[in-house]
């Protein structure tokens, strides 16, 4: 993560602690309009947290993934890492199927959905890199020798 993205994702994790405290102060003492700002802030610095943790995971899966096939991609059908990711893809593809079955409301929906697709989509990928592909080896003919 570059240091202005570093520097954007701590704007908006501040942002995220500090305007609903702002929104509950103006709801005490019952300026709704500035509860309204404040809260339509917030759940835009929602969306864009969502925006840069996804960033911020696809470019680990990637990352991980180019490591893995610089290292010659092979490993161990039943190795802990190839069990982990068949695990990860598996809650990944229960986050979309949940997140497709119910109707997108709002953006953060819609943002988490694309999270759940993107993210599967690069685990797939990485699933691919490091799972050994188990070709039959040739085995020589049975036929008897011919005399």
């Amino acid at each position: 993560m570059s240091s202005r993205d570093r520097l954007a994702y701590r704007g908006l994790v501040a942002a995220g602690i500090v305007l609903p405290v702002l929104a509950f102060i103006c709801a005490a003492i019952e300026v709704w309009l500035l509860v309204a700002l404040f809260g339509s802030a917030w759940m835009i610095a929602a969306v864009g947290l969502v925006h840069m943790q996804t960033r911020a995971l696809n470019s680990g899966a990637r990352a991980l993934r180019d490591s893995v096939a610089r290292r010659g991609g092979n490993t161990d059908a039943g190795s802990d890492l190839a069990t982990h990711l068949e695990t990860m893809a598996a809650d990944l593809a229960v986050i979309r199927a949940h997140a497709q079955a119910e109707p997108p409301q709002d953006e953060v929906r819609d943002d988490l959905v694309r999270l759940a697709h993107s993210l599967r989509r690069e685990m797939r990928l990485l699933q691919y890199a490091v799972t050994v592909h188990d070709e039959p080896s040739a085995s020589p003919a049975t036929a008897e020798p011919r005399m």
